[in-house]
């Protein structure tokens, strides 16, 4: 009797076949949940994504004097603003003053720590139209070069009235246009090409012929 109940007694105890008791040695029970998987860490702004390279940004070139070519540009529409930004000065690593009127033009270009190599001038504008403007700015000394730029037609009072004011040349405010200011921006980096000439001996800058100079439409 004593070993039929030893025997009762070890079975009611004992471990059913496969599973293992809460809590016992033989194991954590099968009632707990799978441990949780880390979660994801997503990218941050810093890290540099698969397949993407940053481009370095460009130094702007420089002009006879050796200091950046820098452009100021009066234009109040917008539209025609960002087109320059895209064909002229972007392909260029020129990056424009830009004001929508020309007291804005005059009072950037005398508050700036050194005159721009250009003045890209429109004309018609709202609070000083760009004849007046280029008035100022000769007015006050300002020296250097200023394209007007208009939709005005040969002949018109407007577009005379700022020829007389004191720009160097007249730019139509179309594909010529555009090319005639490509032409004067790529005239300023030839000069400083030919003029300067950095402390390491010259690396990377072009020998250019004076003879072979490309004239500027007037």
């Amino acid at each position: 009797l004593r070993a039929v109940a030893e025997a009762g007694g070890g079975a009611s105890a004992g471990a059913a076949p496969g599973r293992a008791l809460q809590g016992s040695e033989h194991g954590p029970s099968s009632a707990e949940p799978p441990s949780a998987s880390p979660p994801a860490v997503p990218h941050t702004s810093s890290e540099a994504r698969p397949g993407r390279v940053s481009k370095p940004k460009l130094a702007p070139p420089v002009g006879r004097d050796g200091a950046p070519i820098t452009v100021l540009h009066a234009e109040d529409d917008l539209v025609m603003a960002r087109m320059l930004h895209l064909c002229v000065f972007k392909p260029r690593h020129i990056d424009p003053i830009h004001v929508v009127n020309g007291a804005e033009a005059v009072e950037a270009l005398f508050s700036a720590q050194r005159p721009p190599s250009l003045v890209i001038m429109d004309n018609q504008m709202p609070v000083m139209s760009g004849t007046e403007a280029t008035l100022e700015l000769r007015r006050r000394g300002y020296t250097g070069m200023v394209v007007g730029m208009t939709g005005d037609p040969p002949g018109t009072a407007d577009r005379a009235a700022l020829e007389a004011a004191g720009t160097n040349s007249m730019a139509e405010k179309d594909s010529s246009g555009m090319a005639h200011l490509c032409r004067v921006i790529d005239e300023l980096i030839a000069d400083g090409q030919r003029q300067y000439r950095p402390d390491d001996g010259g690396v990377g800058v072009t020998d250019f012929d004076s003879t072979e100079r490309t004239p500027v439409d007037e």
